[in-house]
């Protein structure tokens, strides 16, 4: 608006100059008809030409100035919004220099909690340091404490030990004297009763063996050996001997009853057509000191050959410590002609007392 109304004042006033200087220079009356001069003229047209591009200029800087004018109308929200903008960056700058006072504020609070996070990490590394070695030290102590308890006991069962070596090789030389002693003294009576077949002859097989034991180890190794070969059903017996140093080994049954049957013929192997049934038992207790118990054994043979039956019964005693042989007292019965198809029915009996050897 300003603007324009300069334009304006200044059109007026060149207008008004104009035709002011133009009755000046002519000195008429408009009533006058003077008649101009060739200068004057073209004077005139000249400026007649510059007002005509004065009035051209200014009606293109009116132009202009309207179309400014509508562009300012147009630019005017925008003035708004950049305002607006303009208010809303400063507030953004006063948050953010907010924000960075605060941030500073945090950093300073982080910076002094750093600082008293190390003058407490530092006080405790020195106490840890502090403790360590004062466990170190007490550590080390009772390590060595317990290391001279460890070794004076240590001597002391060194001590206990050696003294119980020199005991054991006392013990050891005195049972080994009292083993020659006994080697030189021992005397053993080995004795085979009641026993038949192959128990008998495992007996027999071992007995040479016991009785050339030299000492009490040598002695139980070849009980042992004896045993294995013997098997069961059979036992041996260690008893003392009638004087000090004898050893009565005895080779028997076990005690209680045995039912044995067989076929064949126990003298003549080859007649395979006899059967024979035999019960051997120890019917007496052996607690009786004054009497041994005995050994029967009652057998029945049927010989088909033969046509005959022959039953026995033996009675011995089943312990013969201190015999000098082993007494048996032997009954039998004999049926022949039996089936009657090879002979006439016969019976016939015995009976006999029997000392045998101990082997």
């Amino acid at each position: 608006a300003a603007a324009q109304a300069w334009l304006e004042d200044f059109l007026f006033k060149t207008s008004d100059g104009s035709e002011s200087s133009e009755e000046e220079e002519g000195g008429v009356t408009p009533n006058e008809l003077p008649t101009p001069s060739g200068s004057r003229m073209e004077r005139a047209e000249k400026e007649g030409a510059e007002t005509q591009m004065l009035r051209e200029e200014v009606a293109r800087l009116k132009a202009s100035l309207e179309e400014s004018e509508r562009r300012c109308e147009q630019l005017e929200p925008l003035k708004l919004k950049l305002q607006h903008s303009q208010e809303k960056v400063d507030m953004l700058e006063q948050a953010a220099r907010n924000q960075q006072q605060i941030f500073q504020v945090q950093m300073d609070l982080m910076d002094q909690s750093r600082g008293q996070y190390q003058v407490q990490l530092q006080e405790l590394k020195e106490r840890h340091a502090g403790e360590k070695q004062h466990w170190e030290d007490r550590s080390r102590a009772e390590l060595e404490v317990r290391l001279r308890e460890s070794q004076q006991e240590a001597a002391v069962r060194v001590q206990q030990a050696e003294l119980r070596i020199l005991e054991l090789q006392a013990e050891l030389q005195e049972a080994e004297r009292r083993a020659q002693a006994e080697q030189l003294e021992m005397q053993l009576r080995v004795a085979v009763a009641n026993l038949r077949g192959e128990a008998r002859a495992a007996a027999l097989a071992a007995a040479p063996a016991v009785r050339r034991a030299s000492s009490l180890g040598q002695l139980n190794a070849e009980l042992a050996a004896a045993a294995a070969r013997l098997g069961q059903g059979s036992a041996i017996e260690v008893a003392p001997g009638a004087t000090p140093s004898s050893v009565s080994v005895t080779f028997r049954p076990e005690d209680g009853c045995h039912l044995v049957a067989g076929a064949g013929y126990e003298a003549s192997p080859g007649l395979t057509s006899a059967v024979s049934l035999r019960v051997d038992g120890t019917p007496a207790a052996a607690t009786a000191e004054d009497a041994p118990p005995l050994h029967v054994s009652a057998e029945g043979r049927f010989c088909f050959e033969e046509d005959a039956l022959r039953c026995s019964l033996k009675a011995s005693p089943a312990r013969v410590d201190g015999m000098p042989c082993i007494p048996s007292l032997q009954l039998g019965l004999g049926l022949g002609g039996v089936l009657g198809f090879m002979r006439p029915f016969g019976t016939h009996t015995c009976g006999q007392l029997v000392f045998s050897d101990l082997l």
